[in-house]
């Protein structure tokens, strides 16, 4: 996700029984966004509602955030292949 290590440090949480919550899902996402990995965030979003954490403000905030990189993104690429649009 982030890195290895970042990704090493979730998994650890996980598979010695701490179970992420809202707050660590959000951390998460706030993390990838910063680290120019916002296209992962959506993953990461659905990956918390499955494991039955209800998303808060901030955890949307994060998503949002995140598409509106995705958009960006995308504007970038259109523009850089039709230099007339």
């Amino acid at each position: 996700m982030i890195s290895d290590s970042g990704k090493k440090s979730f998994l650890f949480l996980q598979e010695n029984g701490v179970k992420p919550d809202v707050v660590t899902y959000t951390t998460l996402m706030k993390a990838l966004i910063r680290v120019d990995k916002f296209h992962k965030v959506p993953a990461v979003y659905e990956e918390m509602i499955l494991s039955g954490c209800t998303p808060d403000r901030k955890a949307r905030a994060m998503l949002r955030s995140a598409l509106r990189y995705m958009k960006q993104a995308v504007k970038s690429l259109l523009t850089i292949h039709n230099p007339y649009g």
